[in-house]
């Protein structure tokens, strides 16, 4: 089965379950796409990664009442009239309908998502398709686990703050991890469309060889996928110290659900999952779990990012629930298998390196810590805009600064916008 570019899926099951309900069930409800901005035209399509089959456009009746609305944004419209246009093309009578916008609202992708095709127990099954699955409990644990960790991956995790993107960055490892380990990775990875795999995507993904560290400025959420890398930062590791089948044995299996578990990934990319001022709480208090966990370790076989690893996978697996708000249960799921994979790593490869190493800290990064401390003792609300106003070092310095002191577990950001302190 060919693997379809986006733009040009029409059988109905390599769609997702919300753009089927676009397409069949929803009227006049979309994602809205510019024809003739300048003068109000618009299509509504079944979802940002796939063009409407209707002959038809939207136009907004009068500006005055009406105002334009954001590309790229789940609408529903309220028509006012209909007017179908004739034109005759090679001898050809082609229509269109036209309907007049008098007002529209934006509605939540939550509510339009079904499950139609598969479901997140079957889109799990999948990432674990390669491997041989045996049949004591540690071994289904363990790659139970190891599927978890690649269709977080795969779902990534939504933008929480302006200034930092959303995503999760993995590195693929071993005893003597081999070139057949990676491409076994990249099989499954695969269900990512390739359209992702252009800077210019809203949603980026790519897998390195190397320690470069892309970060595209139209990427709202960034996904990196590292080949036995260990100097960058990584949220999860994916220690891949199992037994697969031969590729003959799961190639038709693993082409035949490709399309079903794109469908599958590419709703779970509509969510944009929402951490309560409560369950920021318990987030605070997960940090020092992690940190206690790094400072026992004291060699790591990678470099951990520490202050963003709790938020990063809490989304990531309410996305993978389809729900619009993390939930404690997440938060549970995201930081015991991080520590279940992350003790794996580190019986798999022995050769770690120290934390003092890893996380050594810059002059610049020591002096913002000291006055971001300073700051926060005299009672000075810690966002960005305040850093900058207050800070000593040179300006285009403290965003780089403080992303490092994130990773390397000595703040972390709020969803509030505000900066924590990790007093370790």
């Amino acid at each position: 089965m060919a693997n379809v570019p986006l733009k040009n899926r029409m059988y109905g099951y390599e769609l997702s379950g919300s753009e089927y309900q676009l397409i069949f069930e929803k009227d006049n409800m979309g994602y809205v796409s510019y024809t003739d901005k300048k003068n109000g035209i618009f299509c509504l399509d079944p979802s940002t990664f796939l063009n409407t089959p209707r002959n038809e456009i939207y136009v907004i009746k009068d500006r005055r009442t009406c105002d334009l609305p954001p590309k790229g944004e789940l609408i529903e419209t309220t028509v006012s009239e209909t007017e179908r246009f004739d034109d005759v093309v090679n001898n050809e009578i082609h229509s269109i309908m036209i309907n007049y916008v008098s007002g529209w609202q934006f509605v939540d992708p939550n509510e339009i998502r079904s499950n139609r095709l598969m479901n997140k127990e079957e889109f799990l099954d999948y990432m674990a398709i390669p491997f041989a699955k045996k049949s004591s409990k540690e071994e289904k644990y363990y790659w139970e686990d190891i599927a978890f960790a690649m269709g977080l991956y795969c779902v990534s995790s939504p933008q929480l703050f302006d200034f930092e993107p959303g995503g999760i960055n993995t590195i693929v490892m071993g005893k003597d991890v081999g070139r057949s380990d990676w491409n076994i990775f990249k099989r499954v990875a695969n269900v990512v469309p390739k359209e992702f795999r252009n800077s210019t995507s809203r949603n980026f993904y790519t897998y390195l060889e190397t320690s470069e560290q892309p970060c595209p400025v139209n990427s709202t959420e960034v996904n990196l996928a590292y080949f036995n890398i260990k100097e960058v930062p990584i949220h999860i590791p994916l220690p891949l110290d199992v037994e697969f089948r031969s590729y003959l044995s799961y190639k038709d299996e693993l082409t035949d659900s490709l399309p079903l578990a794109r469908g599958f990934m590419l709703d779970a990319l509509l969510f944009k999952p929402k951490i309560s001022d409560k369950l920021q709480r318990r987030i605070d208090e997960a940090m020092y779990f992690v940190m206690e966990e790094i400072v026992h370790a004291d060699a790591l076989p990678y470099q951990q990012d520490i202050g963003s690893v709790i938020p990063k996978l809490t989304t990531a697996f309410a996305r993978l629930d389809t729900k619009a708000n993390a939930t404690l249960e997440n938060l549970n799921e995201g930081k015991f298998l991080w520590a279940d994979l992350m003790t794996r790593a580190k019986h798999v490869v022995t050769a770690g390196v120290d934390i003092n190493e890893l996380y050594r800290q810059t002059p610049y990064e020591i002096r913002l810590l000291g006055e971001l401390k300073e700051l926060n003792e005299i009672g000075v609300i810690l966002t960005i805009e305040n850093i900058k106003k207050h800070t000593k070092i040179p300006e285009w310095e403290v965003e780089k600064s403080l992303k490092r002191l994130s990773t390397s577990g000595y703040i972390y950001y709020k969803c509030d916008g505000t900066i924590g302190i990790i007093e370790f």
